[in-house]
């Protein structure tokens, strides 16, 4: 899902402190903090329920001393292959330490404010490739459809083979043109 990354990031990406692709089941959540959503459903034209992949997710958790904003964690047959949340600067500096640096993605620029010839939304991303996880960042900054300024970053990272096999289910991305960029950077 990424593309290449430097030889220094091979075997790097792993999981998020204690929420790891592969490893990390729901039933280690801490039921306080986060919420199981509706099951997502199969793409096509059936909509039939993905009875494989479950959804939980948290306003905020507290991750090494790091608030970690609007966490997503999806699991197919109960083993988590997947991680969306808010990519703030303290988060920024833990992932860069751990991982370090990401290979950066080209800015792409949409315009999604029809009123105005200079408001557009830039979109830019970094990617880190792992031997069986990968991770991406989006960063957004400019105007929404409803022409309002916005600025934010979401991370997203996850197993390969796992996200091979629930490719079939329709996870809606957790920040609007994360996946056209994703797919844009991969010349798809």
């Amino acid at each position: 899902m990424v593309p290449q990354a430097s030889i220094a990031q091979v075997d790097k990406v792993t999981g998020l402190v204690h929420y790891i692709p592969g490893l990390t089941t729901p039933d280690s959540l801490n039921a306080t903090d986060f919420r199981e959503q509706d099951q997502p459903l199969v793409k096509g034209t059936l909509a039939l329920l993905c009875t494989h992949v479950r959804t939980f997710t948290a306003s905020q958790v507290i991750l090494e001393g790091i608030p970690v904003t609007n966490l997503v964690l999806h699991f197919y047959d109960d083993r988590l292959f997947r991680i969306d949340c808010d990519y703030n600067e303290p988060l920024s500096r833990f992932f860069t330490r751990k991982f370090g640096p990401g290979v950066s993605k080209p800015v792409s620029q949409f315009r999604v404010c029809k009123q105005g010839d200079d408001k557009f939304l830039t979109v830019w991303g970094e990617a880190w490739q792992g031997k069986e996880t990968a991770a991406f960042v989006v960063y957004r900054k400019g105007y929404t459809t409803g022409c309002q300024p916005e600025e934010d970053a979401r991370l997203v990272l996850w197993s390969q083979p796992l996200s091979a096999l629930c490719s079939e289910c329709d996870l809606q991305p957790t920040t609007s043109l994360m996946e056209e960029y994703r797919q844009l950077q991969q010349g798809k």
